[in-house]
């Protein structure tokens, strides 16, 4: 939708650029090329382009993407235009685009000009998208407003997932085929993190680390669903992973909430952190989930900024005495239950 609407509003500027808004004429052709041309745009990035990212390298989708979207703009130019002004100048349409006007915007006018500003502005939206992408949710739109140029401290929760026995699988896949491997799984466990609102704060070795603000009761019970989410899409890919590594690989979670201090740090290198004691508590939860060899565990803070549900239990879990760092606070651990 922000796409769309960017590209009707880049149309409507286009006139303005070109000194060309004598009449509303103008106005109406760059907004409905603008329209269905971002909306076209958002559908191949999200679509048809992006499952591409795993295949392609980025110059050959950069080639791509300028043979399929100048294809695309020339198409919708011509028709809207042709229509649009056929109408305005009360003629049939096919006389209208065989006409002298017609050709003359075609071969001589500003049609390629039109094509040129809508390539560029679809070339900034996409390479906006991309960096986003790579540095991370909000993190460049962080950047350029300055958010966190001055420390800031958050109330959140934190979500440490790693692969578990992931040494005796590096040992068994090599070191090429355990990359592919850890890039899969942090690939196809994405989407779910997606639609749980979760943000990735950084991947470290074979972990992600995940976050979400605190809020209401109801919204903190995203971070547990996330997990569930993600334990359901490695139950669809179960043979993919099997077929592709001869394994597929089992995970484990730890969960925990608190107060963090989140800032911008370094200068040659800038980036978003979070600094705090909850991180490191979670880290040694991470340890003792390994220890007690569940699959997830969950702080007692965290529990009590969760909606109960009927459709999971808590059960609470002792650590084991092995030299461990003490936390002050309940594990649980969370099972779905049947339904």
């Amino acid at each position: 939708m922000v796409i769309t609407l960017g590209g009707g509003i880049l149309g409507l500027l286009y006139p303005v650029f070109a000194d060309d808004y004598d009449t509303l004429l103008p106005f109406f052709n760059g907004f409905a090329i603008g329209v269905p041309g971002g909306a076209t745009l958002a559908v191949f990035e999200k679509y048809l382009l992006k499952p591409g990212q795993r295949r392609f390298s980025f110059p050959t989708l950069v080639g791509i993407r300028i043979v399929l979207y100048t294809l695309l703009y020339s198409a919708l130019i011509i028709i809207v235009k042709g229509f649009n002004e056929s109408i305005y100048y009360d003629q049939p349409l096919l006389a209208y685009i065989k006409g002298e006007q017609f050709t003359g915007f075609l071969v001589h006018g500003d049609f390629r000009i039109i094509l040129v500003y809508m390539l560029t502005m679809s070339g900034l939206i996409i390479f906006t998208q991309y960096m986003s992408r790579k540095l991370g949710q909000g993190v460049l739109y962080n950047f350029i407003t300055g958010r966190y140029h001055t420390p800031k401290e958050e109330h959140r929760i934190f979500m440490f997932i790693d692969i578990r026995s992931s040494t005796t699988i590096a040992e068994k896949l090599g070191a090429f085929r355990y990359y592919q491997l850890l890039n899969d799984f942090f690939f196809d466990i994405t989407g779910s993190i997606i639609r749980g609102r979760g943000m990735i704060y950084r991947y470290v070795g074979d972990q992600v680390t995940i976050t979400w603000r605190l809020r209401s009761k109801s919204d903190n019970t995203n971070c547990i669903r996330t997990y569930f989410l993600i334990k359901a899409t490695f139950q669809k890919l179960r043979e993919r992973y099997f077929v592709s590594y001869g394994l597929v690989p089992e995970f484990r979670a730890s969960l925990h909430c608190g107060k963090v201090i989140r800032g911008e740090i370094g200068d040659i290198k800038s980036q978003i952190v979070f600094h705090g004691e909850p991180l490191y508590e979670t880290a040694q939860m991470e340890k003792i989930c390994g220890d007690l060899g569940l699959p997830v565990i969950i702080s007692g803070p965290l529990k009590e900024q969760i909606l109960p549900s009927s459709l999971m239990n808590f059960e609470k879990v002792s650590p084991p005495s092995s030299g461990r760092t003490h936390l002050a606070f309940d594990l649980y651990t969370v099972k779905q239950k049947a339904i």
